[in-house]
C-alpha cells in the first residue's frame, strides 16, 4: 500500500514573487547531441514493463527520464519499491472541497522531484517521528533553460541518511489533461504507466544538495514573511550551515586521495574533528558516509578507465580495489553488472 509522504510542495505564483532564486540549485538539462538522443530513444522504444539496471551502465538514469518527458510526451512520478503502485496514486481532498469525491492524481515533468519522491525513505521518516517533513521548492525558467530547485529535509532525519531504492514510473502525458503540472487531476479511470525505471540515491544528482532544515522556525517565520525564502544563508533555518564547510573539506580530501585507504580518524585529524564526528558531519550534509562517497567515485574513474581500454586486473589495481574481485562485487551492487560485461557493452552498437 502507498504510504502518504509528508512533502510541502509550493506551486508556480505561490510565493514565486518572494523566491530568492538564486540560492536554488541549479538542474540543468542535457545536451541533447545526436548519439545521446539516439541511445535514450533506442532504449525507450525496446523496453517493455521495466527497464533493467543493466541498461544504465553509461546513461544517467535522471538524462534518460528528462528525455521521455521532453521527447516521448511523458509525464513521471516516483515511488519507494515497498510502496509500488500499479496505476498513478489518488489524491485524497477533504470532504469539504468541490469534487472530494472524484478521482485525483498528480504527476510530474522533472526527473528531480520523480527520483527525490522515489528515494525517500518514508518508512524510516516515519520512525525518525518529528525528523519526517519535507520540502520541495521550484523555480521553472521554460523552455530549454535549466530549473533551479531546493529540497529541505528535517535536519534532525537527514544525517541519518534516510535513502532507499525506488521507481520512477512513466505515464502518457496524453493520458492527463492539458493543465496537469502541480495540481490535482480529475480522471474518470485509472492511469497506468507505461515503463517503470528502477533508481536509488546515487542516480539523483541532487543528492548532496538537500538541506537540514528546523521547520519549526520556518513555520514561524512563514506567518510574518516570505521574502528570501528558502533563507539558505540563514543558520538558524538551516542549522548544519556551519558544517558544510568542514564536510567540503572532508569530501576535497577523499578527492584527492581517492585511490588510498582513508580511515574516518585520519580523515579527523585532517579537518579537527573526531571520527564520528566526521561521520556525522559528512552525512549531514551530503546524505552518505564518506565511505559510501569514495565508493562511487573510485568506480567513475575504473569505468573511465574500462572505457580507455585498461585491463579489469589493472583498473582494479589502479582505483584502490584490494584486487579484481572486489571491484568485481562493488561493480556488481552499484551497476548491475560485472566488470567484463560492461566492457563488452561499450563495443554494441547503439541501433
Amino acid at each position: 500500500m502507498l504510504q502518504p509522504v509528508p512533502f510541502r510542495v509550493f506551486e508556480p505564483g505561490e510565493v514565486e514573487h518572494d523566491f530568492d532564486r538564486e540560492s536554488l540549485n541549479l538542474y540543468a538539462r542535457p545536451v541533447w547531441s545526436t548519439s545521446l538522443l539516439a541511445k535514450c530513444r533506442h532504449l525507450f522504444e525496446r523496453s517493455k514493463g521495466a527497464v533493467p539496471h543493466a541498461e544504465f551502465c553509461d546513461l544517467p538514469k535522471w538524462v534518460f527520464l528528462e528525455y521521455l518527458v521532453c521527447y516521448e510526451g511523458c509525464v513521471l512520478f516516483g515511488a519507494n519499491d515497498s510502496c509500488a503502485i500499479d496505476c498513478l496514486p489518488t489524491v485524497k481532498l477533504s470532504a469539504n472541497l468541490r469534487g472530494w469525491n472524484e478521482r485525483r492524481h498528480f504527476a510530474f515533468s522533472t526527473s528531480a522531484e520523480a527520483i527525490y519522491r522515489a528515494i525517500l525513505d518514508v518508512a524510516k521518516l516515519s520512525q525518525l517521528g518529528r525528523g519526517g517533513q519535507s520540502t520541495i521548492a521550484m523555480s521553472d525558467q521554460g523552455g530549454m533553460a535549466p530549473n533551479r530547485f531546493y529540497f529541505g529535509l528535517d535536519y534532525q532525519a537527514l544525517p541519518s541518511a534516510p535513502w532507499t531504492n525506488g521507481s520512477a514510473y512513466v505515464f502518457r502525458r496524453s493520458d492527463l489533461p492539458d493543465d496537469f503540472e502541480h495540481r490535482t487531476i480529475v480522471a474518470p479511470k485509472p492511469i497506468y504507466p507505461v515503463l517503470r525505471v528502477p533508481v536509488g540515491p546515487n542516480d539523483w544528482p541532487l543528492l548532496g544538495s538537500v538541506s537540514g532544515v528546523n521547520h519549526s522556525v520556518v513555520r514561524e517565520r512563514q506567518w510574518h514573511t516570505m521574502k528570501g525564502y528558502p533563507w539558505t544563508s540563514d543558520s538558524e533555518v538551516h542549522p548544519h550551515l556551519s558544517k558544510r564547510p568542514l564536510a567540503e573539506a572532508v569530501r576535497k580530501y577523499i578527492d584527492e586521495r581517492w585511490f588510498e585507504t582513508i580511515d574516518l580518524e585520519t580523515m579527523g585529524h585532517h579537518v579537527g574533528l573526531s571520527r564520528f564526528g566526521v561521520l556525522r558531519t559528512f552525512r549531514s550534509v551530503f546524505g552518505l558516509s564518506p565511505h559510501e562517497y569514495q565508493v562511487l567515485y573510485r568506480l567513475d574513474r575504473a569505468k573511465e578507465l574500462l572505457r580507455e581500454g585498461t585491463a579489469i586486473g589493472e583498473t582494479a589495481v589502479e582505483c584502490g580495489f584490494f584486487d579484481q574481485a572486489h571491484m568485481g562485487r562493488l561493480f556488481s551492487n552499484h551497476i548491475g553488472l560485472t566488470p567484463g560485461a560492461y566492457v563488452a557493452l561499450q563495443y554494441r552498437p547503439i541501433a
